[in-house]
């Protein structure tokens, strides 16, 4: 036998299951009482049966103030049950998503602690099956030779000004470096500019050196774990947003550039991903909360296959606009470089790089496995 009470119950757990005791008690006993008249002062006892066969009638006659009333209160309250079921989902969301996101970040570090073992471009490329063997004349060489890299030293050591700075570097007589000296004196500058804004700052940075050592002082006790990890350095590079928005739009015309020899070479846009897909491929799998699919995304990858563009085996491409001048360089854009084509041999195997001005010969004895990695060059003019 179903009471009101219990009808009612079933109808408030539909609304939301977690208020519906205290619904009930405050709004529910007056809804359905036994009486068809209901006053103010009428009082339904918690015993009220009603049997099988009885039945409502949607005209039961109420008072007109007491109908209004107690329809207003009962909107009232679903209103808030409603919004208190989406508040309550919102925060379930909310809770599940940071959960996943918690997951996702120590799935993350522990994919980057796994691509550091993996040494499957480390093998024996000589005996692998090439698709594509092509010679061209628009990837070339174009280094600059140890003694001349050198002798760049020596000028840099003592230039006072651009026009002394150049006009003695062209003692040299080679015209790669004709075709590097501006860039070499920018570098210069660029390096003496950060040093100079470091000198501004130095007063500034020695106070918050001596706020830290305070804070640290009053921790002695605590554990940093972060202590242990190797400090990552910071790039000094100083550009404005139009010199960074020029230096983005110059690098995919760059990559375009090369895109386009491949095409002419008669390699097929399927036989390579480019940095693109690859970047697509991982953000896919972050939506997921699944860990990358790939640990580096060089510009020009070969999944299938390696080509070999003039006697060289090629599993990757990168395009590059630097020149590495040890000491010179930005120390930070340095390490980059060198553990970018590290990771780059390790993961896949021999590449390639492409610039688009002269390259030195110093720079090979820097990366970590200099056999796996070749130079080249194209013709390519920034803006």
């Amino acid at each position: 036998m179903s009471t009101k009470r219990d009808i009612y119950k079933i109808r408030c757990k539909q609304v939301s299951s977690a208020f519906t005791s205290y619904w009930f008690d405050n709004i529910g006993k007056y809804l359905f009482s036994d009486s068809t008249v209901v006053s103010d002062s009428t009082v339904v006892s918690d015993s009220t049966v009603v049997s099988d066969s009885t039945v409502v009638s949607d005209s039961t006659v109420v008072s007109d103030s007491n109908s209004k009333e107690w329809s207003n209160i009962m909107n009232e309250q679903l209103d808030k049950l409603k919004k208190r079921d989406i508040n309550d989902k919102n925060i379930r969301d909310k809770y599940e998503k940071k959960q996943l996101t918690k997951m996702y970040n120590d799935l993350l570090e522990k994919s980057r602690e796994d691509a550091k073992l993996i040494t499957d471009g480390l093998k024996d490329w000589s005996n692998i099956p090439i698709k594509y063997d092509i010679t061209t004349a628009d990837i070339f060489d174009q280094e600059v030779d140890a003694e001349t890299v050198k002798r760049i030293y020596e000028v840099v050591d003592r230039y006072s000004n651009m026009k002394e700075f150049l006009d003695d570097l062209a003692t040299i007589g080679n015209p790669y470096v004709d075709n590097l000296s501006k860039k070499i004196y920018r570098m210069i500058m660029s390096k003496r500019k950060s040093e100079d804004h470091e000198k501004k700052n130095a007063k500034k940075k020695k106070n918050i050196q001596v706020k830290l050592k305070k804070v640290k002082n009053s921790k002695k006790s605590s554990v940093d774990k972060s202590d242990n990890k190797p400090k990552k350095l910071k790039s000094k590079r100083v550009e404005t947003e139009e010199q960074r928005k020029k230096r983005k739009e110059n690098a995919k015309r760059f990559e375009d550039k090369v895109q386009d020899i491949l095409d002419s070479i008669g390699v097929p846009r399927d036989e390579y991903k480019t940095e693109e897909q690859l970047a697509e491929e991982n953000v896919k799998a972050a939506k997921s909360y699944k860990a990358p699919v790939h640990h580096r995304t060089p510009d020009f990858y070969f999944p299938n296959s390696p080509i070999k563009i003039n006697g060289h085996i090629v599993k990757w491409i990168d395009c590059k606009n630097c020149v590495i001048f040890d000491g010179l360089s930005d120390e930070a854009e340095v390490s980059l470089y060198l553990n970018q084509i590290n990771d780059y041999c390790r993961l896949f195997g021999p590449g390639l790089i492409i610039y688009h001005r002269p390259y030195l010969s110093t720079t090979k004895a820097l990366y970590e496995y200099p056999e796996m990695v070749e130079h080249a060059m194209i013709k390519f003019h920034s803006k």
